[in-house]
């Protein structure tokens, strides 16, 4: 019997913006493994004809919302310092894609995180109206979500900011919710911009994954952008306006 081949993971913190954030969820993950073999990190593949690099995926976002940052985790034959990883990385991705942090070890994103999402309407009235006849709760897999802060606006108009929240284990479907909130409104609501505000830094290694919404920006003690975890870490890219 073959003894079963020990395992690297490393987790990889990819920024999604830009025109890119209309790149379907698998054209992600293939663009991310391109610049993973171009790397020459040593990934681990699939059995089988057709092999492909060992990557667990996050949760998919719809077409056209972007995120501060989401999670892949790799399955490496040999540990890798984080550094070491992400420096290969920084410019192999197409732009509007960034792989922003390398944390070592496995860190998928749990079911009930909540969620930031930050909406850009046309009209801020519209949105505001949108928000106002949105009916809780709504349906996610596994229970139901809820609102646990009040809509903030933005000072600009047209844009807010709200969090939402699932019950233990089960996850907000922001594909579900877009639909709901542009069907709250009679007249629906044209949204310009809808992006995932996640914060990706970990502050404490023995936290079984990274605390969300956290105000800390990397490497903002003026350090060489290491996390304090032997995380390694790049400043999250400015979205343009």
């Amino acid at each position: 019997m073959t003894a079963a081949k020990p395992e690297y993971p490393l987790t990889l913190i990819v920024a999604k913006g830009g025109e890119l954030a209309w790149l379907g969820h698998l054209d992600v993950a293939r663009a991310l493994e391109r610049a993973l073999r171009r790397a020459d990190l040593p990934v681990r593949f699939t059995e089988g004809f057709h092999k492909r690099i060992k990557m667990r995926l996050p949760e998919p976002l719809p077409l056209g919302v972007g995120s501060d940052g989401e999670r892949y985790v790799l399955q490496l034959d040999a540990p890798v310092d984080p550094v070491v990883a992400l420096a290969p990385l920084a410019g192999a991705l197409p732009r509007g894609l960034e792989v922003v942090a390398v944390l070592p070890g496995s860190h998928p994103e749990k079911k009930d995180v909540p969620l930031l999402l930050e909406f850009e309407a046309e009209s801020a009235q519209e949105l505001a109206e949108a928000f106002a006849a949105l009916a809780q709760p709504l349906p996610v897999l596994g229970g139901e979500w809820r609102l646990v802060e009040p809509v903030t606006e933005l000072p600009d108009g047209g844009r807010a900011l709200v969090r939402l929240e699932a019950p233990p284990g089960a996850r907000v479907s922001v594909g579900r919710f877009l639909e709901a909130l542009r069907s709250a409104r009679a007249g629906g609501l044209a949204l310009r911009r809808v992006w995932r505000r996640v914060a990706w830094q970990v502050t404490d290694g023995s936290l079984p994954s990274p605390t969300p919404f956290l105000p800390a920006t990397p490497a903002s003690d003026g350090g060489d952008g290491s996390g304090v975890d032997g995380s390694a870490t790049r400043p999250p890219p400015v979205e343009p306006r």
